[in-house]
């Protein structure tokens, strides 16, 4: 078994015997109570009227408990998965019979009722087979299409050579001409489900991409603008009637 069946496998465990020790507990109220001389016959009798009005009186505890069961019985959560629902990330620490626990990013710690979790939009993060790397780097204008191809053969070779790189759907693209650069998007797959050594392969990536950026007579664009002065209208240090050149471009 790998260590994610485990994780499910105690998890029902856990709930099976739960269940299992509430099911004793009743017995042994029931067989106490016939030791001390009370007709059980008539109350379990009586159970099947009462059992009707205990059925609505609980009906939210036993939505908790078949919403447990459920997501027990389906894997779509198991104990130690990382999950995204909403805004919130947390890792799944318990799943009871009432509630399912949580720990966030922020070592808090969340109760979600079974019955609420069955019904929500859950995105497992723990069983990822890969992690998704993609960047759009802006490069400044003046690159000569020479240049830029050359560029891009580097940056796909960088992805291609790397063995912790998926060969499927990875790709380096041109993008298009933005308004302040020209946009290049990486975009592969990094073969772990392992958040922690993503983050050490990109950030290996990108220092790798910040020195093939550089490597091509090339920088990383930023907002800016270049303000040009017809002629005639301003003299800015020089002869009137000097022909207009281009200022400084403006952060």
């Amino acid at each position: 078994l790998t260590a994610n069946n485990l994780s499910s496998t105690q998890s029902i465990l856990q709930l099976g015997r739960r269940l299992v020790q509430l099911l004793v507990l009743t017995g042994a109220v029931l067989i106490g109570l016939k030791s001390f001389g009370y007709d059980i016959t008539a109350a379990l009798a009586g159970l099947g009227i009462g059992g009707i009005a205990i059925a609505f009186a609980a009906q939210k505890t036993l939505e908790n408990v078949f919403g447990g069961l459920s997501l027990l019985s389906d894997q779509s959560i198991r104990v130690g998965d990382s999950c995204q629902f909403a805004t919130t990330v947390g890792t799944v620490e318990d799943i009871g019979l009432r509630a399912t626990r949580f720990r966030t990013v922020q070592r808090s710690v969340l109760y979600i009722p079974n019955g609420q979790l069955a019904t929500m939009n859950i995105e497992n993060l723990g069983q990822r087979d890969r992690i998704l790397f993609k960047h759009v780097i802006g490069v400044k204008y003046g690159m000569e299409s020479g240049g830029m191809k050359g560029l891009l053969d580097e940056l796909r070779q960088l992805l291609e050579k790397d063995e912790r790189i998926s060969a499927e759907g990875r790709r380096v693209q041109f993008l298009k001409f933005g308004t302040y650069s020209l946009d290049i998007e990486l975009f592969a797959y990094v073969l772990t489900s392992d958040y922690a050594y993503f983050l050490t392969v990109q950030e290996e990536l990108l220092l790798r991409v910040m020195e093939i950026v550089k490597k091509h007579d090339s920088d990383f664009a930023f907002p800016s603008q270049t303000l040009y002065v017809e002629k005639g209208k301003l003299e800015l240090g020089g002869a009137p009637g000097a022909a207009a050149e281009p200022l400084a471009p403006q952060g």
